[in-house]
């Protein structure tokens, strides 16, 4: 007879990598929540998008084609309609595949 030894590894989740799709739409009244953000911009593609951020007075209307760079502690939310895509910036392309 052939034993099996299974071991199992535990990995806490502040350990893990958050990911959150970079690019998206959203309907009317669609939300989304995004964490750790700082630095990067936030990208109206088509439609218009509301744009708040954490310990910000101020809510951001953005239309397709313009773009909102994420301050303080990069915690945002964005409504719909509208779809978008996120960048850490040069001309709306991701660093990564500009080098």
């Amino acid at each position: 007879m052939n034993q099996t030894t299974v071991v199992f590894n535990h990995v806490e989740m502040h350990e893990s990598a958050h990911f959150s799709p970079r690019y998206g739409c959203l309907a009317q009244g669609g939300l989304k929540a995004f964490a750790r953000m700082k630095g990067e911009v936030v990208h109206c593609t088509s439609g218009h998008l509301w744009v708040t951020f954490e310990d910000d007075t101020e809510d951001h209307l953005i239309a397709s084609g313009e773009s909102l760079s994420v301050p303080n502690g990069g915690k945002m939310l964005v409504s719909g309609p509208g779809c978008f895509r996120i960048s850490q910036g040069i001309d709306g392309m991701d660093l990564a595949a500009a080098s």
